[in-house]
């Protein structure tokens, strides 16, 4: 953050939701980064106290008495998995943002979290009611992909070569869906490969 600071990034510009960097650190209490933003300048005025109560619920605290805009809870959640934070991802579950994220989000929670291959997230978001049915895929055909084109989950697909693909939490992946009682689709995209050869990869029966 200091680097960036330092190269002339902006203090007091306001993101998409309409959170400057200060509210952003705090929501995510991020105390070491909000504090050197007061010390280099951000305004501390800028924090409201839905933002202080939302930290409050990220560390555990007790909820505010005030009931707050879960849309908040929403978007943070599509971040908290794409970035692989179970613990906040419970938080924010807890706290009421929708398992099945926003309604104009282009992937669900349960997308990211099967394609990128995270486990506990997957069943963190099954235990919340995440759906199975999607109106284009699948989420079991979410993890299958994944398995053979994410890699890294957070740098993207062609950061690892296929060999380094760690097969087992996709395998595991597959498997809490297969539960959960999600269907198998026969091929992945119209033209894909068959289920059952990337299932094979996995170490998974495709015809148990």
């Amino acid at each position: 953050m200091a680097v960036l600071l330092d190269a002339g990034a902006p203090l007091h510009e306001r993101d998409e939701a309409g959170l400057t960097p200060l509210e952003i650190a705090t929501r995510w209490g991020e105390l070491e980064t909000a504090g050197l933003l007061e010390r280099r300048g951000a305004d501390p005025a800028s924090v409201t106290d839905a933002d202080r109560a939302i930290a409050a619920i990220m560390a555990g605290d007790a909820p505010p008495r005030q009931p707050l805009d879960t849309a908040a809870f929403d978007e943070m959640l599509d971040l908290a998995v794409q970035g692989g934070h179970l613990d906040a991802v419970r938080a924010l579950l807890h706290a009421g943002a929708a398992p099945d994220g926003r309604p104009q989000q282009e992937h669900t929670p349960l997308r990211q979290a099967a394609w990128r291959g995270y486990a506990e997230i997957v069943a963190e978001l099954l235990r919340h009611g995440a759906s199975l049915v999607w109106e284009q895929g699948s989420p079991i055909g979410a993890a299958l992909h994944g398995s053979r084109h994410c890699q890294n989950p957070e740098g993207g697909p062609t950061m690892q070569t296929y060999d380094e693909v760690p097969k087992e939490r996709y395998a595991k992946v597959v498997t809490d869906l297969l539960h959960a009682g999600a269907a198998v689709p026969e091929r992945l995209g119209g033209d894909g490969p068959a289920t059952a050869t990337i299932l094979a990869e996995l170490g998974l029966d495709p015809f148990a």
